[in-house]
């Protein structure tokens, strides 16, 4: 992902959405991107408020941009989750 700079520069963002689920509920899709963490971690939507928590907001955005493309749907409502594996 390529984001434009005011300063004329570019941001180039790169990442893996680990899943993405998708169901319909009373005929409207919805979309949640799953996030794989392998430590304990807590999502605070207040640190991604203030920018310290960006990477599955990004992942959520992306997908919903792209959603007729991954899965021939627009206009999704959306969620997400973080799963944690057990070493």
């Amino acid at each position: 992902m390529q984001i434009p700079l005011s300063n004329g520069g570019n941001l180039y963002l790169r990442g893996k959405i680990d899943r993405i689920d998708t169901t319909t509920v009373d005929g409207k899709p919805w979309l949640a991107v799953v996030d794989y963490k392998s430590s304990a971690h807590k999502f605070d939507i207040t640190d991604s408020y203030y920018g310290l928590a960006m990477q599955l907001l990004t992942y959520l955005d992306i997908a919903l941009q792209d959603a007729v493309e991954l899965i021939g749907q627009k206009n999704c409502s959306w969620g997400w989750r973080l799963l944690f594996s057990c070493l």
